[in-house]
């Protein structure tokens, strides 16, 4: 399972150039990166992609209860750059076409 926070915490310090750039390096759509206390640390942004957006909706739905606003700011600002690098990334386009066409079947 991944951990929606660190991992959007993380990325979302990342322009969308270093993002763009990782995701063109890596072959099997998961980021390298590290971990505040310096271990290495992976993020399979297909599973990352797929479920930011309902986390973000659940986070909030929470905000009432103590959610940081600031989270759920750069959540959306993180979200904002996937969806522009979508088009320059065949897979990161598939995952986030996915989401949108669920949303319009249900």
């Amino acid at each position: 399972m991944i951990d929606m926070v660190s991992a959007v915490e993380e990325l979302s310090r990342l322009t969308t150039k270093e993002l763009n750039e990782m995701l063109r390096e890596s072959d099997t759509f998961v980021l390298q990166s590290e971990a505040e206390d310096g271990s290495p640390k992976q993020v399979d942004m297909e599973k990352l992609v797929s479920s930011l957006p309902l986390h973000l909706l659940a986070v909030c739905l929470e905000l009432g209860e103590g959610s940081d606003l600031t989270y759920v700011l750069r959540a959306m600002r993180f979200l904002h750059s996937l969806s522009e690098l979508a088009n320059r990334h065949t897979r990161l386009e598939q995952v986030t076409s996915f989401i949108i066409q669920l949303k319009f079947h249900k």
